[in-house]
């Protein structure tokens, strides 16, 4: 099921959505979803796959863990409670 959405654009932006959608052929739900799909695509590679977890651990433990990383590259068993 979809779900609604309320947001304000620029004159310029709507007219260049109603371009878009009238002259492929696609409705204006279709060309955003198209658009925030690409546009997802295009910043997830530039994401580092730790940074979902920015902001969970305080700087001690994150120090910490490095250096358990760091000193056996071998042991990757690291208990973390999330």
């Amino acid at each position: 099921m979809k779900k609604s959405f309320n947001f304000r654009l620029k004159p310029n932006t709507a007219m260049l959505l109603s371009d878009i959608s009238n002259s492929y052929g696609l409705t204006k739900t279709e060309v955003v979803e198209k658009a925030v799909a690409e546009f997802a695509k295009k910043y997830k590679r530039n994401v580092h796959p730790l940074a979902k977890f920015a902001g969970i651990w305080a700087d001690e433990d994150v120090e910490s863990m490095l250096k358990t990383i760091r000193k056996s590259k071998t042991n990757k068993n690291i208990k973390v409670d999330l």
